[in-house]
């Protein structure tokens, strides 16, 4: 250590001494306070962290200047300095919020003491060697500190998320069980709607997506999927380090025809049909999976896999449950559900009308009633169904197949109108 050195850290020995006095440092935590909250003046307000940020300044102030005048100089980062990055990461503020604290909190303490040393230290000299040997300090103590912050708030937000993220998914997963939820309470802590039209969407990322973070890649995609229908940000819950599930919430059915993922290799979307409410909730997210099951066991599924493209292959391949079943019987039939005895005759016309293939006289010598019957019959069926049998034959064939196998467990009690 040279002379100059020597005396420039002697200087420091007195100027910690005389700095550590409470005018001193009030009048340092004022100043950078008042910066602080200048340039964080989009948060709201917040007694506990204004309070908080006001203790971490001080402390970070007096730490400093015990160690400062030290020749072995450590860095020891105080606990109030601690204590508001995990108050900033409880409160839901970004990283960025702490890393603006340190840049500005550094640049007034520079500020504060060059325009100190310039009225304290007349020599040239010393005033620059002192400036060095404080400067040099002050790095290594903001860098340590910024390291220890960001440490303690990622580690507190990673354990903050991971507690929101478990209650959301369990207040999902009670939904998707049917189980009883007082939806006004589930909207709030979800941050999304249930009462309107539910699109339940499964994004997953294959091994040969070329992205470094398959998550954040996923729900950046279903917000883009979001603001393609005219949605609000969507609900999603990560099922993986490569999947996603998401829920969109809209007035009415979305049209889903134009959904794409932008060609993006490696990443796929299977979406459910859409349906109002917390049955709607269910139903599509039952349906998405569905889907996503039959894209990932083929080779020639698209990258956007809907439910009602696949859903015959679902149902026969026992993907389908008995709801699934209801829905589908319930969407293809309409008023034809009802299980009163008039309607019933109706479905057991049609049956045998499309098992006769649409052969009248066939399906009347079959059910031993004169023809014009049938065809009365089929008129008024055709009437319920609000088109002709044959835009849906395969689809109504099914589905009143599944109303005789399952009868009043997918029957409607009262004939829709």
């Amino acid at each position: 250590m040279t002379a100059l050195d020597q005396e420039a850290l002697d200087w420091l020995v007195q100027f910690g001494a005389q700095a550590r006095n409470d005018e001193q440092t009030q009048q340092l935590v004022d100043l950078v306070d008042g910066k602080i909250n200048a340039v964080n003046a989009h948060l709201p307000g917040d007694a506990e962290l204004g309070e908080q940020l006001h203790a971490a300044t001080r402390a970070h102030w007096r730490s400093f200047l015990a160690m400062v005048s030290r020749e072995v100089f450590e860095v020891h980062p105080p606990a109030e300095v601690l204590a508001l990055s995990r108050t900033v990461a409880r409160r839901g503020f970004g990283i960025d919020v702490v890393m603006r604290t340190y840049r500005v909190g550094q640049a007034m303490l520079w500020q504060f003491i060059t325009d100190f040393l310039n009225k304290a230290i007349e020599d040239d000299q010393l005033r620059s060697a002192v400036l060095l040997l404080f400067w040099d300090r002050v790095l290594e103590w903001t860098d340590t500190c910024v390291e220890a912050s960001v440490a303690v708030y990622t580690d507190e937000r990673e354990q903050w998320q991971r507690g929101a993220l478990a209650r959301r998914f369990g207040l999902a997963g009670s939904i998707l069980r049917g189980d009883t939820v007082d939806i006004d309470q589930a909207e709030a802590q979800l941050g999304h709607s249930l009462r309107r039209h539910q699109t339940a969407i499964v994004l997953w990322a294959d091994e040969s997506a070329s992205v470094p973070e398959p998550v954040r890649t996923l729900e950046k995609l279903g917000t883009d999927i979001a603001a393609h229908l005219d949605a609000a940000r969507p609900l999603m819950l990560s099922s993986g380090v490569r999947g996603m599930w998401v829920w969109i919430a809209t007035a009415g059915v979305p049209d889903l025809t134009g959904l794409s993922l932008g060609g993006q290799p490696g990443l796929h979307a299977a979406v459910g049909s859409s349906a109002p409410g917390a049955t709607g909730f269910r139903q599509s997210h039952r349906e998405a999976l569905a889907a996503q099951r039959v894209a990932i066991e083929t080779d020639y599924a698209p990258a956007v896999i809907r439910y009602t493209d696949v859903e015959l292959v679902c149902l026969t391949t026992g993907d389908g449950s008995i709801e699934a079943i209801r829905v589908m019987a319930a969407r293809e039939l309409g008023a034809l559900m009802s299980a009163d005895e008039t309607t019933a005759r109706l479905r057991e016309t049609v049956l045998a009308y499309l098992a006769s293939g649409r052969n009248v006289p066939a399906t009347a010598q079959l059910l031993t009633v004169h023809p014009n019957t049938v065809r009365y019959r089929i008129n008024q069926s055709e009437e319920l169904l609000g088109h002709s049998i044959e835009e849906r034959a395969t689809y109504i064939e099914l589905a009143l197949r599944c109303a005789q196998t399952y009868g009043d467990k997918i029957l409607a009690p009262e004939r829709v109108a």
